[in-house]
């Protein structure tokens, strides 16, 4: 188990996993995470937490496609309802990256957290499933 010291949250992951503090605060999660990881290698990021400000998940998500996906023509973004600690939520699938990823939203206390996983499509064989795995560990 892995509890960030700064924004209190918990998950459990396997034993053969290692985390990253990052500068920023947020967290890299995987069997081999290291500074400028090689493309297609399965983690999960889990960005600082951030005040909500009274904004739900769905609102939140609202903003944030819109911000990265804003003029952009032709690429468009899944979203589906999910929990995050019992909290609403929302997943994200097809935001576009380095690799395919999935992320989730959720709000909490009016704390906003934003976690990512990739690689996120069946593509990349074992590191799909290394990371999905480590979501549904996470989130369920």
């Amino acid at each position: 188990m892995y509890t960030h010291p700064g924004d209190g949250y918990c998950v459990v992951i396997p034993d053969t996993y290692s985390v990253l503090q990052l500068e920023d605060g947020g967290v890299t999660i995987g069997p081999n995470v290291q500074a400028g990881m090689e493309p297609g290698l399965p983690f999960l990021a889990i960005e600082p937490a951030e005040p909500a400000e009274g904004k739900t998940a769905a609102q939140l998500v609202d903003e944030y496609v819109a911000f990265m996906l804003g003029g952009v023509e032709g690429i468009e973004a899944t979203l589906s309802d999910a929990t995050l600690d019992g909290a609403a939520a929302v997943r994200i699938d097809g935001i576009p990256g380095q690799d395919s990823n999935r992320q989730l939203i959720g709000v909490h206390d009016d704390v906003a957290y934003r976690l990512w996983v990739v690689p996120a499509t069946v593509d990349y064989g074992d590191p799909y499933a290394e990371a999905s795995a480590l979501y549904s560990m996470v989130v369920e």
